[in-house]
């Protein structure tokens, strides 16, 4: 008899971590997933966890990933519920999508596939700010090595036509800290760090022809920022894989220290 694979989003933070997934964490025989968010959570699990050591040793991401979930499968075919430590949510830019994907293996060795959601980066960074996404928000990806870069500015550019916030993940390449994008397979990313560069300038050139130099603009990072879109260049060189940015509308302001989207005039109030 088959048994379970659980993906279960962990949040940015462990302390945000749901208490469904923690519960369905501590019922797994086996934890897999990066070593760090186990480091964060072993305290409170107590589960047999399953070094990725040959895992990891893979030449590119979808040989990672097709690994994973190779290995994954060997151990809950055999009636073991397996759970995949996953940040923020599984289902977004996460294993939710390749799992899924491969249901047909799952299928085959009789494995159930269950997704477990977690706070992801963007409701924190909205918490953090104040309410920046209080009206909606496009959620883009600006370094993506699947999509091509028209499309990725095709996308920024529909969401700022329609004056959305637009929150924007992936500010840089992952391959500049990642071994897993062999130049040979992923040309059009390398080098990394230029090419993140060159994305983040075109990106700042098409947020000035839709938003005013003004435009209250928050970066959720290890040291959060806020600051007007003007500025926004001096900090390219700062960003990393794990940054975002939240890019206002015509009705985001800052006040107070907080960045807020909001129709609400206060000084028009009578209460």
């Amino acid at each position: 008899m088959g048994g379970k694979i659980l993906l279960i989003g962990v949040g940015i933070d462990y302390q945000d971590i749901t208490m469904r997934a923690l519960k369905a964490l501590q019922s797994c025989d086996f934890i897999m997933g990066h070593q760090k968010f186990y480091n964060q959570l072993k305290d409170q699990i107590h589960v047999i966890y399953v070094p990725e050591d040959d895992i990891r040793d893979s030449h590119d991401i979808e040989e990672l990933n097709l690994k994973r979930i190779k290995k994954a499968v060997s151990l809950a075919e055999k009636g073991n519920t397996v759970g995949l430590l996953s940040g923020g949510d599984p289902g977004i830019w996460a294993s939710a999508g390749y799992f899924t994907k491969a249901l047909d293996l799952l299928n085959e060795k009789n494995v159930d596939l269950e997704v477990l959601p977690g706070v992801p980066a963007f409701m924190k960074a909205n918490a953090y700010f104040g309410a920046p996404l209080n009206f909606g928000f496009s959620l883009l990806p600006l370094c993506d090595e699947w999509l091509a870069e028209d499309e990725v500015f095709s996308k920024v550019e529909s969401s700022l036509k329609t004056d959305q916030v637009v929150v924007l993940y992936k500010l840089v390449f992952e391959a500049i800290s990642s071994p897993f994008y062999p130049p040979e397979k992923y040309p059009f990313i390398h080098p990394p760090h230029e090419k993140s560069l060159s994305r983040l300038r075109k990106l700042q050139n098409l947020l000035l022809k839709y938003r005013s130099k003004d435009t209250p603009v928050g970066i959720y990072a290890e040291n959060p920022l806020l600051l007007p879109l003007r500025d926004l260049p001096h900090v390219f060189e700062s960003l990393t894989y794990f940054a975002l940015l939240i890019v206002g509308n015509s009705l985001t302001i800052l006040k107070n220290g907080k960045m807020v989207t909001t129709k609400f005039d206060y000084a028009a109030s009578t209460v």
